[in-house]
């Protein structure tokens, strides 16, 4: 533990190179610390007393409120915000503070917890971020953090989203266009990746899989209101290969009507537009007098009353 440090500028030792000494130097602190970067200013002993001094010392509310208002409107520089960065690198917390912050945590929430930014606050948030350059922009996780992003995959494998957070995101990203070189970098960011015999296996099982999950979610629908369809999208039954095209629902009354539901995405992909898609079944089904209807996902979850009334419509 060293007891005493040198100043570099007159090789005296002292417990601390204080500001009234770097006074007598004519030099400022961050002067002689940009001239002798690698210099120390302060000896363990002072160190280990100043801290001795602080420890266990509670600061009174009407003090912090003080000290919260001298800091407003302060602007920390870009240098000074290195320094401090510097200075944090490589620090561990010891197992007694991760203790401290578990119990504090467990009855200190989020403050922002249950709360919503209103219009105007997102608007500022979106504003003050335009052109920001992310930390992270361009950098690789070193080495070194492998360990704890495996941790974060294995704690985060299994979860599940609800159907309300699933169509949240899906409302998020809708009309969201990709430009050419997002997807020129997506792409190549897939490509010499191998799928596992068990990815492999999971994307074979999910295309030949009829009906799916949202069809199945259709069919107790239109059970549960005893509505007469019945599903035939699954190409097991020849009778209903119209054109070369199978329908997913056909009324089985005396009522010729096909119901297609859907994902606007897939649609999109395939055909260019809903619209298309929708065009292309008219035409291929009314040839042979049957009327189509036509359902999203989106219309299904959000609005099922809605979309049962209509069916009654045309069924009953």
């Amino acid at each position: 533990m060293k007891t005493k440090i040198m100043c570099w500028i007159c090789g005296n030792y002292f417990e601390v190179v204080s500001l009234s000494h770097l006074r007598v130097h004519k030099i400022t602190f961050s002067e002689y610390k940009e001239k002798f970067p690698h210099s120390d200013t302060r000896s363990d002993t002072y160190r280990e007393k100043h801290r001795g001094s602080l420890l266990g010392r509670k600061l009174s509310d009407e003090f912090r409120k003080r000290l919260s208002e001298m800091h407003k409107g302060k602007i920390i520089s870009e240098e000074t915000r290195r320094r401090i960065s510097e200075t944090q690198k490589g620090r561990k917390c010891t197992e007694d503070r991760r203790e401290k912050l578990r119990e504090y945590y467990k009855t200190h929430t989020h403050p922002m917890q249950g709360k919503t930014h209103t219009k105007e606050s997102k608007k500022k948030i979106s504003e003050t971020g335009i052109g920001r350059i992310p930390w992270n922009k361009g950098k690789i996780w070193p080495e070194h953090m492998y360990p704890i992003r495996e941790k974060i995959s294995q704690k985060l494998k299994g979860n599940k989203l609800s159907l309300e957070t699933k169509r949240k995101m899906s409302e998020s990203r809708k009309g969201r266009v990709l430009s050419e070189i997002t997807k020129m970098k997506i792409s190549m960011s897939k490509r010499g990746i191998k799928k596992t015999k068990e990815h492999m296996r999971k994307i074979l099982e999910s295309t030949e899989r009829s009906p799916n999950k949202f069809e199945i979610e259709c069919m107790n629908l239109f059970e549960k209101y005893n509505l007469p369809l019945k599903f035939v999208g699954d190409f097991n039954n020849k009778n209903f290969f119209i054109s070369g095209k199978v329908p997913d629902f056909v009324s089985a009354n005396n009522k010729k009507v096909i119901v297609e539901v859907f994902y606007e995405y897939f649609k999109i992909r395939q055909y260019g537009s809903v619209e298309s898609y929708k065009e292309d079944r008219i035409n291929t089904f009314s040839k042979y007098g049957w009327k189509t209807l036509f359902f999203t996902c989106d219309e299904i979850r959000k609005s099922p009353e809605k979309c049962i009334e209509e069916l009654k419509k045309e069924l009953i």
